[in-house]
């Protein structure tokens, strides 16, 4: 332990210190307290967001509420979650010679709420004893299937989501969501400086992005919006830089969804396909790489993506699209289209139904992974959490065991925790005698669970 840790007179303090992260441990004050000032901006810029998207449902609530009143006494009693969508099928197919044609009869199940939230076109009648059931039986909760199926289309939520949607993202919102996504991104510049993944120069140009001034540097960014494999990639930029006589002199990925390095220096394109495409064969941020286009191209991308990293040497045909103007603006626009798509996805127009076949949506979902309880985790991404959870799990991950498993409030008071720590290693035990104690209270908290 250094001598800094060393003159750290609480417990607690002492066994966080001697578990900083190297990268933190080596910080200097001032880079501990910018740090420190850009993961407050965030939160900040969170906590407003929150506040305006607070009556913001999600399609599966907003479905609830909507398609409660269609059920059933006995139905709503024992709820969507016991609840499934029996369909009877058949299937008629005549024998050579002069047999009578065979009638094979058989019986799909799926989630209620699931069916439900798909919609029913006009043109499709189910045949006897279809309709809404309790799990694992057969008897009919509600009459009529084709009556169920056309409330459903005559309620329309899907089209009422959309008009939530209109109504609640308004130019306020989306000013407030490009703000965080300028904080979010000026942390994890930070981060990435920190941790050695961009060096001084780089970073100094990249800063001028988020800080709306011109540039400066010898060195200057120009931010585009990343396609991976044709597929536009959430959140996602691709930074170019260039010298003062214009030639190039790398590239910077930011992206999001690698929560250990959201945002890092390559010296080319070549090199950031090389990376980026390790990155996806690593099993946990595989497990990610569908968040980072919309659902309607979920499958298609997973799949192209899987067979591109079998190849020797995988193209990921990685493209950016050179952004006029203020890139964070530009990200919150295309956040609302995709929040848009996924929602009418997820929560499906009359209209919509009457255009596609119910069993072309139903296996489009299966493909993605859809389940009963797999609905709320595929609505992404989600304008109330974004972020400041991940960033803020980067930073306690090494230092807390379980640190993900934490309720969001708790995580911001470990960050903070871990970050006073970090200063008091910088400079010396004396200059944070005073500011010991609420921080230790909290930790000590946590390690007695």
């Amino acid at each position: 332990m250094s001598q800094f840790t060393t003159t750290l007179a609480d417990p607690t303090d002492q066994f966080v210190a001697s578990r900083l992260p190297l990268w933190l441990k080596q910080a200097s004050q001032g880079q501990i307290n910018k740090l420190r000032d850009c993961y407050a901006a965030h939160r900040a810029s969170h906590g407003k967001l929150a506040k305006v998207l607070h009556a913001l449902a999600s399609p599966q609530t907003f479905a609830l509420q909507a398609f409660t009143g269609l059920l059933s006494a006995e139905a709503a009693k024992l709820g969507f979650d016991r609840l499934e969508w029996l369909e009877v099928r058949r299937r008629f197919t005549v024998s050579s010679g002069i047999s009578l044609p065979e009638d094979e009869i058989s019986y799909a199940r799926s989630p209620a709420l699931l069916r439900m939230m798909q919609n029913f076109p006009g043109n499709e009648p189910f045949y006897e004893g279809s309709g809404l059931v309790a799990k694992g039986e057969s008897r009919l909760l509600l009459g009529d299937a084709n009556d169920l199926a056309r409330r459903c289309r005559e309620a329309d939520a899907g089209k009422q989501y959309q008009a939530l949607l209109s109504k609640t993202v308004t130019a306020e919102v989306r000013k407030a969501l490009a703000e965080h996504k300028r904080t979010g991104f000026s942390l994890a510049l930070e981060l990435a400086a920190l941790k050695g993944d961009i060096g001084g120069v780089q970073q100094a140009a990249v800063r001028e992005l988020a800080n709306h001034d011109p540039a400066q540097q010898s060195t200057k960014a120009y931010a585009g919006t990343l396609k991976v494999l044709d597929c536009d990639a959430f959140d996602s930029l691709l930074i170019q830089l260039r010298g003062s006589e214009g030639e190039d002199t790398g590239v910077v990925l930011y992206m999001p969804a690698d929560v250990k390095h959201p945002l890092r220096f390559f010296t080319g394109m070549a090199k950031l396909n090389e990376g980026l495409a390790a990155d996806f064969l690593a099993p946990a941020m595989h497990r990610r790489t569908g968040e980072l286009v919309q659902l309607s191209e979920r499958t298609a991308f997973v799949k192209k993506l899987d067979k591109r990293l079998r190849d020797s040497e995988p193209d990921l045909e990685l493209d950016g699209q050179t952004v006029a103007g203020d890139v964070f603006a530009v990200l919150a626009d295309a956040h609302v289209k995709r929040l848009r798509a996924d929602a009418d996805m997820l929560l499906v127009s009359t209209a919509e139904a009457e255009r596609t076949a119910a069993k072309d949506r139903l296996l489009r979902w299966k493909g993605i992974g859809m389940g009963a309880l797999g609905i709320a985790g595929l609505f992404v991404p989600g304008l109330g959490e974004l972020l400041l959870a991940q960033l803020a799990v980067q930073v306690t991950e090494q230092t807390y065991d379980g640190v993900s498993d934490w309720a969001q409030g708790h995580q911001h008071e470990a960050a903070e925790h871990l970050l006073g720590v970090a200063e008091i290693v910088a400079v010396t035990a004396a200059t944070a005698a005073g500011a010991r104690g609420g921080r230790a209270r909290f930790l000590a908290q946590c390690l007695c669970r």
